[in-house]
């Protein structure tokens, strides 16, 4: 199965399996606080079932430590194999997550991994993000040495539209990286939509 070829039936069992979840479980911070943080989990539950349905996978693993012979490492949520092969890559970023850390923690330990791969495993990110104004929307960890320190007097603006801000902030730090391995998907309440243009 070439490259990218998941994509589609992913994107079409997402949209299918999000409609069980209660409202605003992806629009709200309900699901992502303490004694109620259920988006990650369950999420991360539904993608497994997904993985395990798709044509010509063999194993599911969840939280894997993947490394190469030469020492690089990297670690997606959830890796589909073709006998023992990693075929395809999940990473889902919830509410809590889908800030400036995607770059850095997720897309650069990728390339760094796939940099030195016989046959590159296709990888597919999926943040959580409302394309509308929310005025209930949080923005976290904005407190001097945190992740999101820098973008501290921006939070009016982010809750505007959180994916359009985020998602620009993507491209600017991403726009002259090789990510053709790489596919960003966004979900918007109960919208499930590949995202383009993004990197090189």
């Amino acid at each position: 199965m070439a490259i990218r070829s998941f994509l589609p039936r992913l994107l079409a069992e997402l949209r299918t399996g999000i409609c069980a979840f209660p409202p605003h479980f992806y629009d709200s911070f309900e699901y992502t606080k303490t004694g109620n943080n259920l988006t990650h989990p369950w999420t991360i539950g539904l993608l497994s079932r997904i993985l395990w349905s798709l044509d010509g996978i063999t194993e599911v693993g969840v939280d894997v430590r993947i490394k190469r012979l030469d020492g690089a490492k990297f670690q997606p949520d959830l890796v589909a194999y073709r006998e023992r092969k990693p075929v395809l890559l999940v990473d889902y970023e919830s509410p809590n997550s889908s800030d400036a850390r995607v770059p850095e923690k997720d897309v650069e330990p990728y390339l760094n991994w796939v940099a030195g791969a016989a046959s590159p495993a296709e990888y597919i990110i999926i943040t959580t993000l409302p394309a509308h104004a929310w005025g209930l929307w949080e923005v976290r960890y904005t407190a001097k040495g945190q992740c999101n320190q820098k973008f501290h007097d921006r939070r009016d603006e982010i809750r505007k539209n959180p994916f359009e801000f985020w998602y620009s902030h993507y491209r600017d730090t991403l726009r002259h990286k090789p990510l053709g391995t790489i596919s960003f998907v966004n979900i918007d309440g109960r919208r499930v939509t590949p995202v383009r243009d993004v990197g090189a």
